[in-house]
């Protein structure tokens, strides 16, 4: 049976566009609808100022991402010419490299999730009518951090490897 990676190097081109991009466009289909619920049911049941504590927390939770996606983006990139000159060994020592990068952001994710986070919205400036809540979800996004963290990046390692359909199941 073939690897993933070899499959790189042989599948022809417009073929491989579309087995490992189609896996990625369901992922991001199903990340879309979570959120969309998610808006649905907190202004349904929260209201709107629930809706505004969620909107106050993008800044955080895309610098979150860009740190995860900095790793991950970065570490398949080089795990994908590692593989393409058969040099197997530098692939587990990026891999490593990546873990450890994982660790320390999601630790550091976690102290700021676990020592409170009212510092964070006063200095993007949010309302006080909201800071509680705001507060309040930052608070648990930060301590589910690392999770989020390993699985953004680790899911790039694994579609640099080839295997997108794998990563599709763990599109966060």
């Amino acid at each position: 049976m073939k690897s993933h990676s070899s499959r790189l190097g042989e599948t022809p081109i417009l073929k491989l566009i579309m087995q490992m991009s189609t896996p990625s466009v369901v992922s991001m289909m199903v990340i879309a609808a979570y959120s969309m619920v998610d808006a649905i049911f907190v202004g349904r049941f929260v209201g709107p100022d629930g809706l505004a504590a969620i909107g106050s927390n993008i800044p955080a939770t895309i610098l979150m991402m860009g740190f995860a996606l900095f790793v991950g983006v970065g570490g398949g990139t080089a795990i994908s010419r590692s593989l393409g000159t058969e040099k197997h060994e530098t692939v587990n020592r990026i891999l490593g490299v990546m873990l450890f990068l994982v660790l320390c952001l999601g630790v550091v994710s976690l102290l700021i999730g676990l020592t409170g986070t009212g510092w964070i919205h006063r200095l993007i400036g949010t309302s006080e009518g909201i800071m509680t809540s705001a507060t309040d979800y930052l608070n648990i996004l930060l301590i589910g951090g690392p999770l989020t963290i390993f699985s953004m990046s680790m899911n790039n390692a694994v579609r640099s490897e080839g295997n997108a359909r794998m990563a599709q199941w763990f599109p966060w």
